[in-house]
């Protein structure tokens, strides 16, 4: 009982997070709150407290975030019998997970108000999403990370029904649910036959990473059974972060969502499914399988190259966004397909300086949608004329995502192409080059409308403060890191060794 206790003072950040969830949805259904602003600072404060929670107490516990890059110097802490790890990478990522969620619940507020018909629910279920980003993050065996995973999923299966025109979010909600489902059952089958496989081997803690790492190392090439549950759990983890060739909801599930989770699917979502993807992957791939490289290598093209070539011909900048979205999962692929700490450091960084471009891309969209409420990409013409400031973050935003210098975009894409490069995969490295300047040809497009284009309406476009703060904060994201990256180097050093050096 003692240890039961003294494990559970370690999910104190879940344990708030979820009740803070709970408490949301109870006030948003039981009371009548005429103030919009009342739900979301509520769920903000709850936020912060938590995240201030964990960085002052697992600091105090040698558990570090921002710390040492010296393995030997880490405190990985295993609970409940090692079901989850905390160490640097999972209190990384607890704390990403954190300020995305802060961010977007800023964004949604005027968005809330004018298009959402369950306000207590929507705030709630983002804090109960990231709580199942939490888990996954911090997961150390496959049925841990499938709790975790489900409940980020059942999450999003409900916020992206919410919206007030059930025309679009009824098809859009019941497409996810469907296909999240199928995908979901996939993942439980793949961890059943990778189970029956271990044991079959009388290896101990089946379900566990490191045990999988352990069978893993003991085959140049994998027995069928193994190879055939890894490809089901690949193919429901590609799912989740829309990976070639399992990303075909990704544009009709942006197109129907609030646009506020289509902005969160595309950056907190898929980060904690990076995060699970990272976790698991850096066991399996120890012996360096050359099978798995290749497969990574071609998932990685197929995902770079279909997202960047159909987002050429899209009319609506939801559907744009969600192409460019899996083209970046490509590139994260490309890291993966690497396999060394310096490209598992790339891949983190790229995934952090993505969801701050994500952020200010879907924050000007949300500002534009609010007044206008419209979604073609012509629609932003003249958008310089309207507002200026948002035109400007939008472009910087999408440079960055270009991989344009100055920004943090170029910096992370530098260091996953540099890590390829070093494990001989310039042939991949090409590939992608060639992908990011077919994703630049229609950012400028965007940018084009934006700058060139004569406005149909000559109303100015406005922001309150609160828009204007979400904006600025993540535009220094995307400019402070692609000019001085080493301010967060350290914690994402730290995180990328202490997964995988074990």
């Amino acid at each position: 009982m003692e240890n039961i206790t003294n494990n559970l003072t370690y999910l104190i950040p879940e344990i708030i997070i979820i009740a803070l969830g709970f408490i949301i949805i109870g006030i948003g259904i039981f009371t009548r709150i005429r103030n919009k602003f009342i739900l979301p600072f509520a769920s903000i404060t709850g936020l912060i407290f938590t995240a201030i929670y964990i960085t002052f107490f697992f600091d105090i516990g040698n558990i570090h975030i921002l710390s040492t890059t010296d393995h030997n110097q880490m405190k990985d802490l295993f609970i409940y019998g090692g079901l989850l790890k905390l160490d640097s990478f999972s209190l990384l990522f607890k704390f990403i997970f954190i300020i995305l969620g802060i961010f977007v619940i800023l964004m949604s507020i005027d968005y809330v108000d004018k298009h959402v018909n369950h306000e207590g629910e929507f705030y709630g279920l983002i804090i109960l999403s990231i709580a199942g980003m939490m888990i996954m993050s911090a997961a150390n065996e496959l049925l841990t990370a499938y709790i975790g995973l489900e409940l980020l999923s059942f999450s999003l299966y409900i916020l992206v029904s919410l919206g007030n025109d059930p025309e679009k979010t009824n098809e859009s909600s019941i497409k996810y649910i469907l296909l999240g489902g199928f995908t979901s059952a996939l993942v439980l089958y793949g961890i059943s036959q990778i189970y029956t496989e271990l044991v079959k081997n009388d290896i101990v803690n089946p379900t566990f990473f490191s045990s999988i790492g352990i069978y893993a190392t003991q085959y140049e090439t994998f027995p069928p059974l193994f190879m055939f549950g890894l490809f089901l759990l690949i193919t429901g983890l590609g799912f989740k972060i829309a990976a070639a060739p399992f990303h075909t909801w990704a544009p009709d599930i942006y197109e129907g969502a609030p646009l506020p989770i289509a902005g969160y699917l595309a950056t907190a979502s898929k980060l904690a499914g990076i995060a699970l993807i990272l976790r698991i992957f850096s066991e399996i791939f120890e012996g360096s399988h050359s099978s798995l490289v290749i497969i990574v290598a071609i998932l990685a093209i197929l995902t770079m190259s279909i997202g960047n070539i159909t987002a050429i011909a899209q009319t609506k900048y939801r559907r744009l966004i969600a192409y460019s979205g899996i083209s970046h999962m490509g590139y994260i692929l490309v890291g993966l397909a690497t396999n060394t700490v310096d490209s598992y450091t790339a891949i983190i960084l790229h995934s952090i300086g993505y969801a701050f471009s994500g952020l200010v891309i879907f924050g000007v969209l949300i500002c534009f949608y609010n007044q206008t409420n419209k979604e073609n990409i012509n629609d932003l013409s003249g958008l310089y004329k309207t507002n200026s400031f948002l035109a400007v973050s939008i472009t910087i935003a999408l440079l960055s995502t270009a991989g344009l210098p100055f920004f943090v975009g170029f910096i992370s894409k530098f260091y996953l192409f540099l890590a390829a490069v070093e494990q001989d995969l310039l042939w991949l490295v090409i590939i992608a080059l060639i992908n990011s300047l077919i994703s630049l040809y229609y950012y400028l497009m965007v940018i084009k409308e934006m700058y060139v284009n004569e406005p149909d309406d000559v109303l100015a476009i406005s922001t309150n403060n609160i828009e204007k703060l979400v904006l600025i904060t993540s535009l220094i994201g995307v400019i402070g890191l692609g000019i001085y990256p080493d301010i967060i180097m350290d914690a994402i050093n730290s995180a990328s060794i202490s997964v995988f050096i074990r």
